[in-house]
């Protein structure tokens, strides 16, 4: 009987990493195989990393377990597809929060295979209801969607209090632009949420050349 094989994988656009156990316990990976892999999140593509018996990795990395089901194959047309649907995903996105003056940066996005959901990686600049502009996401793209927060809880505490704070802006009534705060030099009138904004635009031009680099990338290993 062949024993399992636990593998150290990288998958989702923030490289969260999972100790996988291959489906079929006679398939052998290697380093940069591209897999597709059943997550804590769904079905998806998942990159190996190395065999992960005896791996070491830092105190405080969170290795999650998981499935790998099989070799990714993915044809260039396929490829084109889902790289379309997640600039334009993307670009929608970033215009939906400028329109609500949301004080928040949108870094990536990602589309989980199984269930069809959008995954969002989003910086908060302060307090965001993230709940209900999942909701209004949902809605709008009518599909599950759903916001990872990868801010720095301790650096938006520290902003937030340093500011005066403005409370939890929200894409519904009484946050930032609607009334609360940005009524009388709130967030919506120059200063507040909005100027946060303009403080991250190099923030934006940083991550999103590093993301299109490592899109490039994938694209090339399907060609």
């Amino acid at each position: 009987m062949t024993s399992s094989t636990n593998y150290l994988v990288s998958y989702g656009a923030n490289g969260q990493l999972g100790c996988f156990v291959a489906e079929d316990p006679q398939k052998r990976y290697q380093r940069g195989n591209w897999v597709l892999v059943r997550s804590d999140r769904g079905q998806e593509a998942g990159l190996v990393l190395c065999k992960g018996g005896g791996t070491s990795l830092p105190s405080g990395v969170q290795i999650t377990p998981g499935l790998i089901l099989q070799p990714l194959v993915c044809e260039k047309s396929e490829c084109e597809a889902y790289w379309n649907t997640v600039n334009e995903r993307f670009e929608d996105a970033q215009q939906f929060f400028k329109s609500l003056f949301v004080p928040m940066q949108l870094v990536d996005v990602e589309l989980i295979i199984e269930p069809a959901t959008l995954v969002l990686h989003v910086v908060q600049f302060a307090h965001v209801d993230l709940i209900g502009l999942e909701k209004q996401l949902r809605q709008r793209w009518q599909t599950n969607v759903l916001l990872h927060d990868i801010t720095n809880a301790e650096a938006l505490e520290e902003k937030v209090a340093s500011s005066g704070g403005c409370g939890s802006c929200s894409s519904g009534g009484g946050g930032c632009g609607s009334g609360g705060c940005g009524e009388g030099g709130g967030c919506s009138s120059g200063g507040g949420c909005q100027s946060s904004l303009s403080e991250n635009r190099q923030f934006d031009r940083d991550w999103r050349e590093y993301f299109a680099e490592l899109r490039q990338a994938m694209e090339r290993r399907s060609e």
